[in-house]
């Protein structure tokens, strides 16, 4: 009988034992490929933030109804420093609200600001930006706390890789000023759709133009790219295309709230493009061909395609069960995939990075329900993360950096 006692005992101690060692082993792992920002946690309703490309500083805001942001110094291994700069009190006493902020050169930061704001009339969880008159740009200065004004009117639609200039969208025409004097240098009057990313040359970008279908059910897209020297945009894929190779309608063809199967791999259907070192690419249904393919663009058109199929599905993946397509890792060649339902909240899940080409899989970590928001590098991204912290939904933020 003792003898019988002693094994139980044994193998309890046993099952104790290798659940501590695989939780310290999920930890060490955390640790070496997710940098988490605990200064950043916020109500689910999310943050906003940016790093400074030269990774020294970053601003953020934690709720939306923030009228201001809080700047803090990076230090070199990427944890967050000490506070130089919150703007949240002065912007109320100015009756101010920012709602752009944008890095430019010289770590300098574009922000638009709403104007006249009656803060005492804003309700309850509203964004007081609903209550302005007026608005204008200014530039900021986050060591000195010094403001001038960018004297252009507008939405900001995306900054130029050489930071020293801004693509601003006022009334029908898109603008690209020169910073920080806002001299205009060029002009395009015709509808680019919403920007994707500027292309290697730095005198075109990509967009989207999703506009509706003929019998108003659903909605059809055309990549398109922009000259702004130029002034001219140039189609390079539509949602129906004239070859029948083409043909990429995402109708008709999902299960259930419109997902895609592949084998064991799910991916939802949309036109969200992924955002490569010199491309880009979109995943879409060939409705004729009956395939899910990923679609590749330069500057000058389609330059190849990716099929995506259950043959080249490897053991290692099929053997994961249900997994998710997160995202794909701007070489072009990864995908970012969480094992398990798609239709998860707050709960933790295993992450894997599977290489098309080779077909290896690799895990990458045990982390919450996690997206990209965007990529720093080839093998580094920002993410965000919803985190369930004693019944309470919070979002979490900080760096994937992926082997």
């Amino acid at each position: 009988m003792h003898l019988k006692w002693r094994v139980v005992n044994l193998a309890i101690c046993t099952l104790v034992t290798s659940i501590f060692i695989l939780s310290a082993q999920n930890n060490d792992q955390q640790k070496k490929f997710l940098l988490l920002w605990p200064e950043l946690r916020s109500p689910v309703s999310g943050a906003h933030l940016e790093l400074s490309p030269d990774r020294k500083l970053m601003w953020y805001s934690k709720k939306m109804t923030d009228p201001g942001m809080i700047i803090r110094k990076v230090r070199n291994d990427l944890t967050l420093g000490e506070i130089i700069l919150d703007t949240n009190k002065r912007r109320k006493e100015r009756k101010e609200v920012e709602l752009e902020r944008l890095w430019m050169m010289r770590n300098k930061l574009l922000i638009k600001l709403a104007e006249r704001v009656e803060y005492d009339k804003v309700p309850p969880c509203e964004s007081p930006a609903s209550y302005a008159s007026s608005f204008k740009f200014v530039i900021l200065d986050p060591y000195t706390g010094e403001e001038t004004l960018f004297p252009v009117q507008g939405v900001v639609i995306a900054r130029h890789p050489d930071m020293d200039k801004v693509l601003i969208r006022y009334e029908n025409s898109t603008i690209l000023y020169r910073f920080p004097d806002a001299k205009e240098l060029a002009r395009v009057t015709v509808d680019h759709g919403m920007f994707i990313k500027w292309c290697p040359n730095k005198k075109q970008f990509w967009g989207k133009i999703a506009y509706e279908s003929e019998n108003h059910v659903g909605w059809k897209v055309r990549i398109v790219v922009t000259d702004i020297m130029k002034n001219q945009v140039k189609t390079l894929l539509a949602d129906e295309w004239n070859n029948e190779r083409y043909s990429i309608r995402l109708k008709g063809v999902g299960t259930a709230w419109g997902l895609f199967n592949i084998g064991n791999l799910e991916t939802v259907e949309g036109y969200d493009p992924f955002l490569l070192e010199e491309e880009i690419a979109i995943l879409v249904y060939k409705t004729k061909a009956k395939e899910l393919v990923f679609i590749y663009f330069s500057p000058n058109g389609i330059t190849r395609e990716r099929k995506l199929t259950k043959k080249m599905l490897s053991k290692a993946l099929k053997r994961l069960g249900e997994c998710w397509l997160i995202d794909m890792l701007p070489n072009g060649k990864e995908l970012l995939i969480r094992q398990g339902k798609h239709n998860i909240c707050g709960q933790k899940c295993w992450y894997w990075l599977w290489n098309m080409d080779s077909g290896e899989v690799k895990r990458i970590g045990y982390f919450d329900e996690l997206r990209v928001i965007g990529w720093l590098s080839s093998k580094e991204a920002i993410v965000e993360m919803i985190s369930i912290d004693k019944g309470n939904i919070f979002c979490d933020y900080g760096i994937l950096r992926l082997p």
